[in-house]
């Protein structure tokens, strides 16, 4: 090439990247240029993040993802090298197809200005993939493209408030709506009416555990409405109240009254649970052993852990949390032989992880039994042996 079409070429480029400078802010799009003197070395290196376009709907907004463009000596009859980076709701398939359809427009813009045309492709292509999410709701491990039906839990006015069958979260994690709306639900049910505030309340993810701010999600607050407003109760209404009831003397030591009722009592020692299954789970020297105890530990759940084929995992603790283990398990590829058994809330296990050990390679059926006797279950209640 003469020092004539170089010169022509660089000049080229650099109104390339004045003009994508100022269409692009520098949070979306940052250029960094070679020193004019290293001919062997890219032109210049570019990374853009992209969202889809959903018109300025930030709530719309499924995924993101990073596009590294560099530009080789011989740009633009070289074609561009492409690839991408940190990216949020993108399967590694969607990534795979993304990649190689945008190699194929730099090849077909080879011989011209390339750079605006690959960012708007990739804009493009994260648009179609935002409008159909790939993957299993982490929730209910069900395909995102389905809609689930929860008989008797949801209220209509509950789906006329849901604007799409699938949310997504300020974190980029998508779930089926109506999963979303009951898992957040059981996490609302104990909290004291007055503090729910929705401009304070937060709620964690149940892929990630990000506390999300209820504000930032406009669709959920209309649970909070269905919670009365706290009332005020004075200290003479107390007195008063003590008065009738015969355990209150203004002479005399008050009577002590128990601020926890007998049913609050009760209830307080009953938590959410799930029993997991799973094909086989072998102690010591099973690969997914300790990412799913790991697991365990990071969404501090209490359990006791039935080893063998089949396995069950006993899990307890905050309802967000033993909502999500199962779907975080499979999405992280811990394990995809895992399966929610029954879920429903019972009296508390003991805390941390309680290992039981197989007998004989299978799980220890007569301390299974004795356990659930003793919660008032039976293994007809549930099949223990996943698919």
């Amino acid at each position: 090439m003469t020092d004539c079409a170089m010169a022509d070429d660089n000049d080229g480029l650099e109104d390339e990247l004045e003009l994508l400078s100022a269409m692009w802010s520098e949070n979306e799009l940052k250029i960094k240029r070679s020193p004019a003197e290293d001919a062997s070395a890219v032109k210049a290196s570019l990374t853009a993040r992209l969202m889809p376009l959903t018109a300025g709907d930030q709530g719309l907004q499924h995924l993101w993802c990073e596009v590294h463009l560099e530009v080789p000596p011989d740009y633009p009859e070289e074609a561009l090298l492409i690839a991408l980076g940190a990216s949020r709701g993108l399967s590694d398939q969607s990534r795979c197809s993304m990649l190689q359809y945008l190699q194929k427009i730099s090849h077909q813009l080879l011989g011209g200005p390339a750079l605006h045309g690959i960012l708007e492709a990739a804009s493009e292509e994260l648009t179609k993939l935002n409008s159909t999410p790939s993957g299993d709701c982490a929730i209910c491990l069900a395909s995102l493209s389905e809609t689930p039906v929860l008989e008797g839990k949801l209220q209509l006015q509950d789906m006329q408030d849901a604007t799409a069958a699938r949310v997504c979260t300020p974190c980029f994690h998508v779930f089926h709506y109506t999963c979303l709306m009951e898992c957040w639900k059981s996490c609302l049910a104990k909290t004291p009416a007055s503090q729910c505030d929705p401009l304070l309340i937060t709620l964690a993810c149940p892929e990630c555990r990000c506390e999300i701010q209820l504000a930032a999600m406009p669709q959920f607050q209309s649970v909070i409405s269905r919670f009365p407003e706290p009332e005020s109760i004075s200290v003479t209404d107390i007195k008063n109240e003590e008065k009738e009831a015969g355990g209150y003397c203004d002479d005399a030591k008050p009577m002590v009254r128990s601020l926890v009722s007998d049913t609050e009592t009760s209830t307080l020692q009953v938590q959410p649970e799930a029993f997991i299954r799973l094909h086989h789970l072998h102690h010591g020297n099973d690969p997914k052993e300790k990412p799913l105890l790991r697991l365990l530990k990071e969404l501090r759940l209490n359990a006791t852990v039935y080893y063998g084929k089949p396995a069950l995992l006993h899990i307890q603790g905050e309802a967000s949390d033993v909502d999500a283990f199962a779907g975080t398990a499979k999405r992280r590829h811990i394990t995809i032989t895992i399966d929610v058994a029954l879920r429903q809330s019972g009296p508390a296990i003991d805390s941390g992880i309680t290992a039981i050990p197989a007998k004989k390679g299978s799980l220890d059926s007569v301390t299974l039994k004795t356990h659930l006797d003793g919660r008032k279950l039976g293994e007809t209640q549930f099949t223990i042996i996943g698919p």
